[in-house]
């Protein structure tokens, strides 16, 4: 068996797991193991967990992507228990995140199977960013949003030509409005510098609006 011992901070990453603006701690750990077998997942906390096993690649923006398999709530306690069929030659990321929102707290894993297994935490480096946003949580308002538009588009450290065509056209036509709003703008103001122009009703709105 191998035994792995961690505990979720203020600064651990969060995400959110379900569909909504809270927030939930997660871990991840990479697991890579030598023989392709069935192996077992047992966990021990004082705050309740649940367990999730990815292929490759944990997307928090999408967490049903690459999902192998997860533990199941449990009634009679704050511990999962799962098993899982593991190839040796796939990368597997163990996430570990908490049953409610915004808790903190130790947990301990006991893995039974195969003792050539290797966990090794990771942080999560998002690929892609959400506008608006601090890259770690997606959160839903009123109405449409570009949020809703161009969730996931962004690519982070990535130049404008290497952006998504969708990027593209959102960054032009943003650039047009605004010269055509600046254009617009410098074109009231010569054109109402006449007083005589001014006189009127109108003339006046127009200069002060503008």
């Amino acid at each position: 068996q191998t035994i792995y011992t961690s505990i979720l901070t203020k600064d651990t990453q969060t995400y959110s797991r379900v569909c909504g603006r809270t927030q939930y701690y997660y871990e991840t750990i990479e697991i890579n193991v030598e023989n392709s077998s069935i192996y077992r997942f047992d966990s021990n906390s004082s705050i309740i967990i649940y367990g999730y096993i990815y292929e490759n690649k944990f997307n928090p923006f999408n967490p049903t992507d690459n999902l192998v398999t997860r533990s199941n709530y449990s009634c009679g306690g704050y511990e999962f228990q799962f098993t899982a069929y593991l190839h040796s030659n796939i990368t597997y990321i163990l996430v570990i995140t908490t049953f409610h929102s915004n808790i903190q707290g130790p947990f301990s894993l006991i893995i039974y199977g195969s003792n050539n297994i290797t966990l090794n935490r990771t942080i999560n480096h998002h690929d892609e960013c959400i506008i608006g946003d601090r890259c770690n949580s997606y959160t839903k308002g009123i109405g449409l949003t570009l949020d809703d538009i161009l969730r996931n588009e962004i690519q982070r450290n990535t130049t404008i030509n290497n952006q998504s065509f969708l990027i593209k056209i959102s960054i032009g036509l943003t650039i047009i409005i605004f010269v055509g709003g600046l254009i617009n703008s410098i074109l009231s103001l010569i054109t109402f510098q006449n007083l005589e122009l001014r006189k009127v009703g109108c003339g006046i709105y127009l200069l002060s609006s503008s």
